[in-house]
């Protein structure tokens, strides 16, 4: 009321005779003692006064205000932050803090259950909370200590886990750089004990908990190690660690169907099974081609089954089943290429030498795609693979291969279209391409002229 008076008397009286740059200096001023006094009357006022009679009557009591903590920071030097749960009284909470170092008192009122307050470094200090200080029910809890001894290391804002062999691999992540090291304790889900002591790390970030039974669940707490910096190391929340996934997925099912709509596309449906007694999330599905070009995808299922949609190549295919722990070992399969469902006649292959050779293809592919890759392989050996832009003819040399052709060795070679002009390269496996045809070519041409 008062900065509001003022600021209207202020108004009223002045500004009509006012030069501006004054008036804005009273409109600053006017907004200053406002924002003052509203600060006071908010939710902390402190003061230093001696009213510690006042609140002779207030008693300790199970029911009342309790659980006070006070702790520090090292970033924040002389500054301490008070927590405390309010009592089961009243639905009204209304506080007052007292602070005490050496001779001196600082009273604090507020509403809320916690506060931030400014303390001397090197003196001990009792901080005291009052509940309805003014009723005949008042309550109080206490603290004490002196702030070096109060500096707090909260657990890691960040924890994962992995499992294998029988070890627990944990990483950690810090909000504090003052944290050097941590510790890890652990027992078996639902037991009462932790096991003793407690595994300490070599560094920050990760420590190993050796010789753990595979089968069975664990519950783990972290803390880091008290320093000069961290006198306070409160152990983390619980985390439950699921057992290691030993067993391997079992393909019971896999179709091979073709898509009417898509030439040069199959349906690739693939059932699974795992042991009902493994507990795990999801399963893990990557697939790739077997010419080993990029990239190597991996898709995440709850459902013991996937569908993809292909292009007549070969892919290898590996499935894992995961949770937030381990991954299972992988079952693999290699999908075999396809070669019936193609018209015959639609390519031609001209090799110029052993590290070159000229796709031709029969139809006018360039006005729906630009991008194209090439594969080819003898029998029984390893793929290579090309993918190129062309948009201006319906034939593409490829120059410079990394493995050398043999002469006389039979190839074959199927020439895929794709439709994403972003990049030539796979985005993704499923979905990403269609075979156009395929042919078989002998590496002859030219290698005895070279010879000669």
């Amino acid at each position: 009321m008062f900065a509001r008076r003022f600021q209207s008397d202020f108004l009223e009286s002045r500004c009509s005779s006012c030069h501006p740059h004054l008036f804005i200096l009273g409109l600053i001023l006017a907004y200053f003692l406002s924002s003052h006094v509203q600060a006071f009357n908010g939710q902390r006022m402190c003061r230093s006064k001696n009213e510690t009679s006042k609140y002779q009557h207030c008693r300790l009591h199970p029911d009342g205000v309790h659980d006070l903590d006070c702790f520090g920071r090292f970033k924040n030097r002389g500054m301490i932050e008070c927590v405390w749960k309010p009592g089961n009284h009243t639905s009204e909470k209304i506080y007052t803090l007292l602070l005490i170092q050496k001779k001196k008192k600082e009273f604090c009122n507020i509403t809320e259950s916690s506060i931030i307050i400014k303390v001397f470094e090197g003196l001990n200090m009792t901080v005291t909370v009052f509940e309805n200080g003014e009723s005949e029910k008042c309550t109080k809890a206490v603290f004490s200590g002196s702030w070096s001894s109060l500096l707090r290391c909260d657990p890691p804002y960040e924890v994962s886990f992995r499992r294998r062999l029988g070890n627990l691999h944990v990483n950690v992540s810090w909000q504090q750089t003052v944290v050097k090291h941590f510790s890890v304790r652990y027992k078996v889900l639902g037991s009462l004990l932790w096991t003793e002591p407690p595994v300490q790390s070599h560094n920050k970030k990760g420590c190993t908990v050796e010789n753990l039974n595979s089968s069975v669940f664990y519950t783990v707490q972290i803390q880091c190690v008290t320093t000069e910096r961290c006198s306070q190391c409160p152990w983390s929340e619980t985390y439950t660690v699921p057992s290691e996934l030993t067993a391997q997925p079992a393909i019971v099912h896999l179709e091979d169907s073709d898509i009417t709509e898509r030439t040069g596309s199959r349906l690739l449906s693939l059932h699974w099974k795992f042991p009902a007694t493994e507990s795990y999330d999801g399963y893990y599905v990557t697939i790739a081609k077997a010419s080993g070009e990029d990239p190597c995808e991996r898709m995440n299922t709850t459902r013991p089954e996937i569908r993809l949609i292909l292009s007549f190549s070969s892919y290898r295919l590996n499935i894992s089943a995961w949770n937030n722990a381990s991954i299972s070992p992988a079952v693999s399969h290699t999908i075999p290429q396809r070669e019936d469902g193609l018209e015959e006649g639609k390519l031609n292959v001209t090799v110029h030498s052993d590290t070159s050779l000229t796709v031709y293809w029969k139809d006018d592919l360039i006005k729906t795609y630009v991008c194209f890759s090439a594969e080819w392989m003898r029998k029984r050996h390893q793929r290579a693979s090309m993918s190129f832009y062309q948009k201006a003819y319906n034939w593409r040399t490829l120059s410079s291969l990394q493995e050398p052709l043999e002469p006389y060795k039979r190839y074959s070679l199927m020439l895929h279209t794709r439709p994403n002009k972003d990049t030539c390269n796979i985005k993704y496996i499923n979905r990403s391409e269609s075979t156009y045809g395929t042919t078989q070519f002998y590496s002859i041409q030219g290698f005895h002229d070279k010879r000669v």
